[in-house]
């Protein structure tokens, strides 16, 4: 009896469209929450690492002709590239969570920093992507060559 009414499934071609649309919806889901969250993640690392670039930037220019000893890098420096990143890049932008930028010195004429993020997805939580986290390095350096004319 059981085989019967399989077979009789399978054969039967009324409301095909319906079974289809219905198997569907979840890839669809998947595909469109995937662009969606891509595009969001996206937008978020290029701002990121705006933000990475101008505070790096800001500090190498307040130092100016001075060299980092020892690899500390005084305060005054280390504000004004903390300022640079909350500016260009603002608690929640995108969604993000727990941005955090890190400020070191590469070498005496040398700043790097490092910058993270967690954004939440909106669509692929539904697969398992509750969150991605993106990271971004950037340094500045000031090269004086030295010119015999």
């Amino acid at each position: 009896m059981a085989g019967t009414i399989l077979t009789r499934l399978l054969t039967d071609t009324r409301a095909n469209t319906l079974a289809v649309g219905a198997a569907a919806i979840l890839p669809l889901i998947g595909v469109i929450g995937g662009g969606v969250d891509a595009s969001r993640l996206y937008l978020t690392k290029a701002r990121l690492q705006q933000a990475c670039d101008s505070a790096t930037l800001a500090a190498r220019k307040t130092l100016g002709g001075n060299t980092i000893a020892e690899g500390e890098i005084p305060d005054n420096i280390r504000d004004v590239a903390d300022d640079f990143f909350e500016n260009n890049f603002v608690d929640g932008m995108y969604g993000s969570e727990n941005a955090e930028f890190e400020l070191t010195a590469g070498n005496a004429t040398r700043m790097d920093g490092v910058a993270t993020v967690a954004v939440p997805t909106t669509m692929m939580g539904i697969f398992g992507f509750e969150e991605v986290d993106l990271n971004v390095e950037c340094s500045a350096e000031l090269n004086l060559p030295n010119l015999d004319i």
